[in-house]
């Protein structure tokens, strides 16, 4: 619920600065405008590699670079970061994967509407920003306070802070996870109690924040900005990618080729970094270092590398992994008693549709975003006005439906639960009871094929949740439907963690 505030306050920020931007700021105020200004901008400071020195065109050198890096740097941000697989691991596949495809659908026109209105606005007012400032971060700070004056500056803190507050939670539990059950539970204390767990699990998020407030402040003295730490992104970690991403669909990958694919592979883009920086600049320095050419190269190496050592090595020292070990991993409740997972909340037949679902998914999006988009944006050259005009509109669409969907899916979905809380709060209202019995049956109808395919025990943690809300909505339904809203419980709390999942 905490991250789904923060994304409502998110995107409203977003409106307001793309609202303001093209309809009532004096500066600009209108879509033509914009597009006028770039034009002049552009004749005055032409852009190198750019066709016609514009800022308003496909046919870019650096912006096909650039592109190419932000790729390969996605695949590094989704598959290494733990709190994405925290995440996942926590909702059941069927809404795992739907969660995440909706939700970058949705996280897309953030970067679209503040690079469509914040990031033009700074060219086409020509604001006086050096490249140590824009390096820095501050070209949506400039062009918010140019465009909304001090208003603009606050919104930027909240939207920051929104973000910062979000991912950085997500973090902090992710690292905790790790340190404990990754590292203290099976190496330091393998028969640690339940309560002792949860000590170190507090500690490491204290210990973490406390490492990353140190390691910020060294950073900033040593003079490496944001621009430096995106670039070198690409480059530390996507060395992890493929033994990672192979780990959990290849059988043959082998433990001994995961480890040594990731090292191997991150030591290779540091040295292309390396190389590329002193070939091309003469000198490696933190501005060197940051420019687009050594920062592509490095990603590229990295993971390439890693990826030819992964298979190689694989087949050379195949592991051939048995998938049933998954159904006896361990879990640790906070009692202090081990258990063993139960692993087939779904059927084979289940995941295996979700799988090729997801692939489905997967090709798709990569045709349309990384080649038909591009591709049917090139034959316009230079953007003309019109074309601009149909670009801004599409991002205003973009954003607010995305604000939309983002804000209200996850009420809609747990709205049984709003129902049967507020009913059991509030009984003097008898409507109450009717809309949860009412939504209650529509989720017994909903979910009936998905529970005939499911297996019938209920995983521990499944069953904490119905116990849960059993207690929480006696006496909304009456009659015979209680004994349906019992049966029935398992679908809402699949509809609560996909609400949830959207949300981050």
């Amino acid at each position: 619920m905490g991250d789904r505030r923060q994304i409502v306050i998110i995107f409203i920020v977003l409106l307001i600065f793309m609202f303001v931007t093209y309809c009532t700021s004096s500066k600009i105020g209108n879509i033509g405008v914009m597009y006028d200004n770039l034009t002049t901008v552009a004749k005055l400071d032409p852009v190198s590699g750019n066709r016609g020195g514009s800022y308003l065109t496909f046919w870019s050198i650096a912006g096909l670079k650039f592109g190419i890096l932000q790729t390969v740097s996605c695949w590094g941000i989704t598959i290494v970061d733990q709190a994405y697989w925290q995440s996942a691991i926590a909702a059941r596949p069927s809404a795992a994967y739907k969660g995440y495809i909706l939700g970058g659908l949705l996280w897309f026109g953030i970067p679209f509407g503040l690079a469509t209105s914040l990031g033009l606005a700074v060219r086409a007012l020509d604001l006086p920003l050096t490249i140590t400032e824009a390096g820095d971060g501050l070209v949506p700070p400039a062009a918010a306070v140019a465009v909304l004056g001090k208003f603009g500056a606050i919104l930027i803190v909240v939207i920051i802070l929104m973000a910062i507050t979000s991912s950085g939670s997500a973090e902090m539990v992710s690292v905790s996870s790790l340190i404990t059950y990754d590292i203290y539970k099976p190496y330091v204390r393998k028969h640690a109690s339940g309560r002792e767990l949860l000590l170190v699990s507090r500690l490491s998020v204290a210990f973490f924040g406390l490492v990353m407030a140190l390691v910020s402040i060294i950073f900033y003295k040593a003079n490496i900005n944001l621009n430096f730490l995106y670039f070198l992104m690409a480059t530390a970690i996507c060395g992890a990618v493929p033994p990672l991403a192979a780990s959990v669909t290849w059988a043959k990958t082998s433990k001994f080729a995961a480890i040594t694919s990731a090292i191997v592979g991150q030591s290779a883009g540091v040295a292309a970094w390396l190389v590329e920086a002193h070939i091309e600049f003469g000198e490696l320095s933190t501005t060197t270092l940051q420019q687009i050419g050594p920062a592509l190269t490095g990603g590229c190496f990295s993971l390439g590398i890693s990826l030819i050592l992964l298979v190689l090595l694989s087949f050379l020292f195949p592991q051939n992994y048995d998938w049933n070990d998954m159904k006896h991993i361990s879990v640790f409740d906070d009692i202090s008693k081990d258990k063993t997972a139960v692993a087939n909340e779904e059927t084979i037949e289940a995941l295996n549709n979700a799988e090729k679902k997801i692939w489905i998914w997967c090709i798709v999006l990569t045709a349309i975003f990384i080649f038909g988009w591009p591709l049917l944006a090139l034959p316009a050259g230079v953007f003309p006005k019109g074309y601009f005009y149909f670009w801004v509109i599409l991002s205003f669409v973009w954003g607010l439906v995305a604000a939309a969907v983002a804000t209200t899916l996850p009420i809609i979905e747990s709205r049984f639960i709003i129902y049967s809380v507020a009913a059991s709060t509030f009984p003097c209202f008898p409507f109450l009871k009717r809309w949860a019995a009412r939504e209650q049956h529509g989720l017994a109808k909903a979910s009936h094929s998905q529970e005939s395919s499911s297996s019938d025990g209920l995983p521990e943690q499944d069953a904490k949740v119905e116990k849960f809300m059993q207690q929480s909505v006696v006496g909304i339904a009456e009659g015979p439907r209680d004994a349906q809203l019992a049966s029935h419980l398992r679908a809402v709390s699949d509809h609560s963690r996909s609400a949830t999942l959207l949300s981050k």
